[in-house]
């Protein structure tokens, strides 16, 4: 998906830091030249002003429900207690 196919109203959802964050597209910034987007924080509901790379990185995450996002962490996290456990191992040798 790309930015321009964005609508006001879509539900986005991002991994960051370990955790699904959920936000809502609101509309380009106003006064942002077009490089700003606005969207609405999931949990505060509050407004997010994004610049477009950042709003393109999550659009490339590819995740189109809650759902999707959370299992897609699972998996990452899997991954990662995974190296963590690889790591122990090789170092307890």
């Amino acid at each position: 998906m790309k930015i321009s196919d964005l609508k006001q109203g879509d539900d986005l959802y991002c991994i960051s830091s370990f955790q699904v964050w959920r936000y809502k597209y609101l509309c380009v910034h106003p006064t942002g030249g077009g490089k700003y987007h606005i969207l609405i924080n999931g949990l505060t509901q509050e407004p997010v002003r994004m610049y477009e790379s950042r709003l393109q990185g999550i659009l490339n995450q590819g995740h189109e429900t809650y759902d999707n996002a959370r299992m897609d962490l699972a998996k990452q996290l899997e991954e990662h207690a995974a190296f963590i456990r690889n790591q122990l191992t090789t170092e307890a040798t």
